[in-house]
Formats: C-alpha cells, structure tokens, sequence
C-alpha cells in the first residue's frame, strides 16, 4: 500500500505546483525590447523594468553604436533598412562617399514588466569604413 500511495503523491504534488505558480504568474505580453535595436538603446547592463537614461535629451550610446556595427558587419548596411526599418541617407558636408546617416523611430515601447516605456529614436553616423557612432533619445 505505501508504494501505491507513493507512486500517485508525486504526480498530484507535481500538478498542485504548477497550479499554484500558474496562479501567480502576471498576464503574459510580449515587450517589443526582444527587438535588438530597442534593447540595445538601454545602456544599463542591467535592466529592471526601469529606463535609467535620461529622458528627452539625446546621448551617446556605445552599447548602440557596437550592436549596430556587429550587425553591419553581419548582414550589411542594406540590411538596416530591409529587416529593422532604419532610414539611411548619405552623410552631407563631408568627404565621405560611403559615410551615411541612418534612424530609426521605434513608439510605444513596452518594456518587461509591460508597463509602456515610451518612444526610443535613433541616430546612427555610420563610416568611413565600418566606424559607427550611435545616438539615443526616450522620450516618456
């Protein structure tokens, strides 16, 4: 009998833990910081649910600027307009062929603990050569 009893506790254990963490759960959304340009705006390494940059005011953002560059390298500079919806333009006033500006405009961003995070805007100045130098601004 105490194996019987033992082989059918361990299922019902199981199932009344998943019942209570279901419980708990908050409701399920989908931020839009798994796109890689709205995550890379964050310059924080750790990210709480709380955007710790400064808000209306533009600022130089390596973390951007590096993820852009792994990306170019990767994929190419078409790539930004095809598969992210950047806007890129060559770079006026200088003696740069190949140098182009590029931006992005990315509205109500949901961050991860679903609460709205605001807008995320971005400037990229990208060459000459693979050089790039990327902006931020939230606006919230």
């Amino acid at each position: 009998m105490p194996s019987v009893f033992r082989r059918h506790l361990l299922p019902v254990a199981a199932i009344l833990l998943l019942v209570i963490g279901v419980s708990a759960c908050k409701p399920l959304c989908l931020p839009q910081l798994n796109d890689v340009w709205v995550g890379s705006g964050y310059t924080s390494d750790h990210w709480d649910g709380v955007t710790h940059e400064p808000a209306n005011v533009w600022i130089d953002n390596p973390k951007m600027a590096a993820s852009l560059a792994k990306f170019i390298e990767s994929h190419g500079v078409r790539s930004l307009v095809y598969r992210h919806d950047f806007e890129c333009a060559p770079k006026h006033g200088t003696d740069c062929p190949d140098c182009l500006v590029c931006t992005l405009n990315r509205r109500g961003v949901i961050s991860y603990d679903c609460q709205p995070g605001g807008d995320l805007f971005v400037k990229a100045e990208i060459g000459p050569g693979t050089s790039v130098r990327a902006m931020t601004y939230w606006r919230r």
